[in-house]
């Protein structure tokens, strides 16, 4: 392992003058163009120098890695769709928010598998890697995304690690598909023999027009009755009562309750959006409502009774009452 001046100098947290002094009689090697020097050969050096300089260059090379998987990766969904020799792969944009995140921490691993596969072979990296995370003495920078990557359902989450495997699974996985991150993303469907077949949608049966025009109706009505009362087309096959139900579990939960709820309550399902009004002027914006007043007041135009209507304005810049 070779460092340079300035390396082994920040390694050891001296100035880069003081190593300069204990370097004058070390042999330089010249790797593209700069003057480097093995550390396992070179005098003037103890064995703790010498591990706390080892430690220092493994982490430059990591931090090399994540920020160059971290440029590799995101470009990759902005880019316009192209047809590949594996259709049947995902788009960047079919994948859930907490897929990406561990598709990005798998292949941070994937590339620490290849860059050291080019200096031994992948069984190798593959192995030392799990045996370090194993044994907990992965790098701080890699500890997050060992925990990302390792994505299984469960409520105990701290002891896991990554297994020789799993890494060999998204080895595997990612050099068969000409290294596409996508198949690093998890829940995606396989067939018998572990190949990745489908981009993890869900087909919608034939009978599922006629399934939800009986099913979302403001009565609400159960599943069975609405199985009950599908008017399907000539030669369609009536689902079972387990079929429609494992058609909803897969269906947009808010789509899914269309007509049989109202607006407002539709509204409540949806997450929370926190509207951004500092490029407003006051008085751009004005929420108003009005609501009917719970008594009787004489009119002021013909003096009979009736019920007022109050209305509130509220500008949405200032959040003041005008």
């Amino acid at each position: 392992m070779t460092a340079t001046i300035s390396q082994i100098a920040a390694a050891l947290e001296i100035s880069r003058q003081a190593i300069l002094k204990r370097a004058s009689k070390w042999l330089p090697t010249n790797d593209k163009g700069v003057a480097c020097y093995d550390i396992e050969s070179v005098a003037n050096l103890t064995s703790a120098e010498r591990a706390k300089i080892r430690k220092h260059l493994e982490k430059r090379a990591i931090a090399t890695i994540v920020n160059e998987t971290a440029i590799a990766i995101r470009p990759e969904a902005a880019l316009p769709s192209i047809e590949i020799e594996t259709p049947d792969l995902p788009s960047m944009t079919t994948l859930k928010s907490w897929q990406r995140t561990t598709m990005d921490a798998r292949m941070i691993f994937m590339r620490l598998i290849e860059r050291e596969a080019a200096i031994t072979n992948p069984t190798k990296a593959i192995k030392a890697i799990a045996i370090t995370a194993s044994h907990g003495e992965l790098p701080t920078e890699l500890k997050p995304f060992a925990k990302a990557a390792n994505k299984r359902s469960g409520d105990d989450t701290s002891n896991r690690t990554l297994s020789e495997r799993s890494l060999w699974r998204w080895w595997t996985d990612w050099t068969r598909s000409g290294k596409k991150a996508v198949v690093l993303a998890p829940n995606l469907g396989r067939d018998h023999d572990g190949h990745i077949v489908s981009a993890g949608t869900t087909e919608i049966p034939l009978w599922a027009p006629a399934f939800l025009a009986a099913y979302r109706v403001p009565q609400k009505i159960s599943v069975a009755e609405a199985v009950d009362r599908m008017k399907l087309a000539a030669g369609m096959v009536r689902p079972s009562i387990h079929q429609a139900y494992r058609f909803i579990e897969k269906y947009s939960k808010l789509d899914i309750e269309r007509g049989r709820k109202s607006s407002k309550e539709l509204m409540s399902q949806r997450s929370y959006c926190e509207r951004d009004t500092s490029k407003f002027y006051p008085g751009d914006i004005c929420l108003c409502d009005g609501h009917s007043f719970k008594a009787y007041v004489a009119h002021p135009g013909h003096g009979r009774p009736f019920h007022p209507e109050v209305c509130a304005v509220i500008d949405s810049v200032t959040r003041a009452d005008p």
